[in-house]
């Protein structure tokens, strides 16, 4: 901020469509039969219009409260609290358009 002033945030992308696994086993002939298949999926569903979307959330922390905060809040192993520092949805991202080899897209 122009005063000097700044805030610690931590960035979360949540895809609205929620979050599915594949079974370890459907994973592991999946790597053997059909190594693109994520990359496949995601370009099929967009060329079909089912945009994959997230949101995204914001938890933000004043300076003073890192300095004496119960872990180091650099350490990407740890999630901040949602309790201490909730999440405040500020956007989406929408992938709607693949990239093509020709445009240079």
């Amino acid at each position: 901020m122009k005063d000097g002033t700044f805030k610690y945030v931590k960035m979360h992308f949540k895809p609205d469509s929620g979050v599915e696994n594949l079974s370890a086993e459907d994973a592991l002939r999946l790597a053997g039969e059909d190594p693109d298949y994520h990359v496949k999926d995601l370009y099929n569903a967009i060329e079909k219009g089912d945009y994959p979307i997230w949101t995204l959330y914001l938890q933000i922390m004043e300076p003073k409260d890192a300095e004496t905060y119960r872990w180091n809040i650099f350490d990407m192993t740890k999630i901040w609290p949602h309790k201490d520092y909730p999440l405040q949805p500020v956007g989406k991202l929408t992938l709607n358009k693949n990239a093509s080899r020709d445009s240079g897209e």
